[in-house]
């Protein structure tokens, strides 16, 4: 999903919960995207195994909640371990798949997964075409006035 190692393993329950249209989403920066359906599968029994009645917990209080420290006491030797410290590899994989599936706007993947402006510019270098160029120029302008709140009527 694109997370570094260190935010995936200390993902809060408060920040992950299921939708009204039944899709596990979760919030790893600033908006909820949604989990392929495997993933849902696999993160839901995980934190059923712990937290039987994980959905109707507070949100004040499961914000101190983790899943993962459950299952690996360690998130160094979990990098070093399974993924073979291999973490900026797949993390960069991850980001140039989504960027690949149509997630080329800059603001949108730093919104939703925290990855930085410069670590997409990087990314944008091993794409074929130059990703941000492909919006036009007038909704760029647009929507960024709308983010810095210079467009009252957005």
């Amino acid at each position: 999903m694109g997370l570094t190692l260190t935010a995936a393993f200390q993902l809060p329950l408060s920040r992950i919960m299921i939708n009204d249209q039944d899709e596990c989403v979760i919030k790893p920066n600033e908006v909820w995207i949604s989990v392929p359906e495997k993933i849902k599968k696999i993160l839901t029994s995980l934190i059923e195994a712990h937290y039987p009645n994980w959905q109707t917990i507070p949100d004040k209080t499961s914000e101190y909640f983790t899943i993962f420290p459950y299952y690996i006491e360690n998130e160094s030797k979990f990098g070093m371990k399974i993924l073979h410290s291999q973490t900026k590899e797949l993390r960069s994989s991850a980001i140039l798949a989504l960027m690949k599936k149509g997630y080329q706007d800059r603001i949108t993947l730093h919104k939703a997964i925290g990855v930085s402006m410069p670590t997409i510019v990087k990314l944008e270098y091993l794409l074929p075409v130059d990703t941000h160029r492909k919006l036009d120029p007038e909704l760029i302008k647009a929507r960024n006035a709308v983010i810095l709140g210079e467009d009252k009527d957005g």
